[in-house]
């Protein structure tokens, strides 16, 4: 009989990011549907969170590199699992991107089977950055990302030596059965839609976009945003006054998303626009708040899974590669919507052809996360073949 063999994975696990607290939830179901798996360990930055939302695995805190528990950890595990999401980047900071390299490099030298899998890479700011990438995946035997942005920036990189695959994120083994729930008809002309709003800070910098890291600055991001909440507050006014709707707040990370809303809710205050808060702090209740709506505006990235998977239409407010990628694979261009205030004017005919053609929208998400999910169990079997090789 075969032995089984020990996992640990590290990735951006143990955050009060819901998109992230998925990814691990999808990426454990992907490894027990693989019988060659044996026990499951963690290294996570928040242990007691991770807690709250999965069970089994055991986890071993990881706030620093040299604490000295993880490295025999590392020593004593068969594979390493870089487990997602957009870790392999250096915009959070450079620090955050060698925290990765460092644990990639040390299972590599104790040689060790890697595997990254679910994985979001770049941008990049600095030329070292790229070289320490490459440097810590030439020890990386299996390499699958997310999205083709990912793919073309890693592989650019690392050159053709190993190559990188594109695979749908591992929170699409989230997908609910009889995901259906009580909304999936669109409400009568007359009767209030019920529309979740998910936003996140964002800036616009230096040619580029740079996400907001560590303390909220008003003064770098707050005006830009504004102007968009502005259109978007004119729009969602002129589509109530034609269908009324009720507006659910979705936040997916507890501070940020909670900040870029109630800029939002401030340009309606006037209105006499519904608002409901529901309860969101686990993937679970996520879940339960989306099966409660009949369609979505969205601008995180997992905002937009969550809506496939419970097949809600949505409307998705692009700001980066990761969230483009995702709507071209989809072939949901006519309801994305780039963040900026000119090109939200949209939005309300946008919202107007979502009551439309409401159940066809519906049909084509339910396709879609079916092949998604296909996709990634039909992983588990490709890597055994992969290790076979």
């Amino acid at each position: 009989m075969r032995n089984k063999r020990s996992v640990c994975i590290i990735g951006a696990h143990g955050t009060p990011n819901i998109g992230d607290q998925s990814i691990l939830i999808g990426l454990i179901h992907l490894l027990r549907s693989d019988q060659s798996t044996g026990g499951i360990k963690i290294i996570s930055r928040n242990p007691k969170l991770i807690r709250t939302y999965v069970d089994e695995p055991e986890m071993f805190p990881g706030n620093s590199f040299f604490y000295l528990r993880t490295f025999f950890l590392v020593a004593k595990c068969d594979e390493l699992i870089l487990g997602g999401g957009g870790i392999i980047q250096d915009q959070t900071s450079l620090a955050n991107l060698m925290y990765y390299v460092a644990y990639i490099m040390l299972a590599g030298l104790l040689r060790k089977k890697i595997r990254a899998i679910g994985v979001g890479v770049g941008p990049f700011r600095y030329s070292v950055s790229r070289l320490f990438v490459r440097l810590a995946f030439s020890f990386v035997s299996e390499i699958i990302v997310r999205d083709d942005s990912s793919r073309t920036r890693l592989q650019t990189i690392i050159g053709e030596r190993t190559p990188v695959r594109v695979c749908p994120d591992p929170a699409f083994l989230l997908s609910p059965q009889g995901s259906g729930g009580q909304s999936s008809v669109m409400p009568h002309h007359g009767q209030s839609m019920r529309l979740g709003i998910n936003l996140r800070p964002w800036l616009y910098r230096l040619g580029g976009l740079w996400p907001v890291a560590g303390r909220i600055r008003h003064q770098k991001w707050e005006p830009e945003f504004s102007a968009c909440m502005d259109v978007l507050a004119n729009e969602l006014k002129k589509f109530n006054d034609v269908q009324p709707v009720t507006l659910v707040m979705m936040p997916m990370e507890s501070f940020q998303d909670t900040l870029a809303l109630s800029i939002l809710l401030n340009k309606l205050s006037a209105e006499k626009i519904p608002v409901e808060r529901p309860r969101i702090g686990t993937p679970a209740e996520l879940l339960r708040a989306y099966q409660s709506i009949h369609a979505m505006i969205g601008m995180r990235y997992h905002s937009l899974i969550f809506s496939i998977i419970t097949h809600r239409p949505f409307i998705a407010l692009s700001y980066t590669d990761k969230v483009r990628s995702l709507v071209q694979g989809l072939g949901w261009a006519e309801f994305e919507v780039p963040f900026e205030a000119q090109a939200m004017k949209r939005i309300g005919p946008m919202l107007q052809a979502l009551v439309a053609d409401f159940p066809q929208l519906q049909e084509r998400l339910r396709i879609y996360d079916q092949q998604c999910q296909k996709h990634l169990r039909a992983l588990g079997h490709s890597s055994r073949d992969h290790e076979k090789q």
